[in-house]
């Protein structure tokens, strides 16, 4: 408690002093020479005083235990309804790290909770695909594997067995098997490279139409003797493209080798070049026969084939496509199969035209060069 001294006449000395202090005056004999003053206490004193403020104090404490409990019961339910669709998230994903891409999460809402569940519904069908296709890659891969190499064995032991000569019709045999086991395992090994992105690109200005010129000549023979004639229809000017020769010969060479394996004699293959402002479309269309609507988006998935017998006779692993779809993705354009109107499947590619700074700066470092 804070004193204030006051004079004889109540006049501050030392201290505040207000009317409503308590006064206690100083004495000399019977004279008044000063007072002692105090602020009014605050706790009550009075009995009536005490009383009241216990029945109060017993007041609020019952109704904030009340209100606690009332409060309570609907914090519970509403935690409850908040949180549960949150757990079923949970639950979900902790089943899809355990590798069960098949759960998904019931959607009762279109809130966020709700967005959130039909991305965590996404991203495992994304999941289950994938691992269906790995699965059939892995199933594919061995199948292609295992086929010429048991051919091979059992040419060797009915050799050794004495069954067939080791002449040179039973040594070509063997030969053309180890020549698709290798054409396959460079297949595969060109996918790999792709898929870890160790393939390289030496981008350079190419002329494509002369490119898809050549590529179509050295290919005209090979059609003519399985009785396909080859046709083209070229735009009159040249066309550039930034992009690795070699990776689009490769292509051109899939794409046609593609067309030339799968088109029935007596048949015919048309190869477009159609130059725009900005890009350049090249178009395959061949004759009979064709391919059904299901399989159409499935053509450049890795060793995809209409064909579910995978007779190599008439068709290869299902390799070139996939590998057509990685070389057109690396230079920045976009390839589509659908139904021809000639009768069998068209393939439409679209690759972007070189710009005329991109010439320049190619033009100049072939100068320096």
């Amino acid at each position: 408690m804070r004193i204030s001294l006051l004079a004889d006449d109540l006049s501050p000395v030392i201290g505040p002093y207000k009317k409503d202090f308590d006064t206690l005056p100083i004495k000399v004999g019977n004279t008044v020479v000063g007072h002692i003053a105090w602020p009014p206490s605050k706790v009550p004193e009075a009995s009536y005083d005490i009383a009241f403020v216990e029945s109060q104090k017993h007041a609020f404490l019952l109704l904030a235990s009340i209100a606690l409990i009332l409060g309570a019961v609907p914090a519970f339910f509403f935690s409850r309804v908040f949180t549960s669709p949150i757990n079923r998230i949970a639950a979900t994903t902790k089943r899809l790290v355990k590798g069960e891409y098949q759960t998904r999460t019931a959607v009762e809402s279109t809130d966020e909770i709700g967005q959130l569940a039909l991305d965590i519904n996404t991203l495992a069908t994304t999941l289950d695909a994938n691992e269906k296709a790995r699965g059939d890659w892995f199933a594919n891969t061995a199948h292609e594997l295992r086929t010429p190499l048991s051919i091979i064995k059992g040419e060797f032991e009915a050799i050794i067995d004495g069954v067939r000569p080791a002449n040179k019709n039973t040594l070509a045999s063997i030969e053309e098997e180890v020549a698709h086991l290798q054409t396959l395992i460079e297949d595969l090994y060109t996918l790999s490279n792709a898929d870890i992105g160790a393939f390289r690109y030496n981008m350079t200005l190419c002329n494509f139409r002369n490119l898809v010129a050549d590529t179509v000549a050295r290919y005209r023979t090979i059609a003519a003797d399985k009785g396909i004639s080859l046709s083209t229809s070229f735009c009159s000017t040249p066309v550039y493209v930034m992009g690795d020769e070699t990776r689009l010969q490769q292509l051109l060479e899939n794409l046609l080798k593609n067309s030339e394996k799968y088109t029935d004699a007596p048949g015919e293959i048309v190869v477009t070049l159609r130059c725009e402002a900005s890009s350049v479309i090249l178009t395959i269309d061949d004759t009979a026969p064709s391919v059904p609507d299901d399989a159409l988006p499935r053509l450049f998935e890795k060793l995809y084939r209409v064909e579910t017998s995978r007779n190599r006779k008439t068709g290869g692993a299902g390799l070139g496509l996939a590998i057509v779809k990685k070389i057109v993705d690396a230079h920045n354009g976009t390839i589509a199969a659908q139904r021809s109107n000639k009768g069998g499947l068209r393939v439409t590619m679209t690759l972007e035209v070189a710009s005329p700074s991109e010439k320049a700066d190619e033009t100049a470092s072939q100068g320096k060069a």
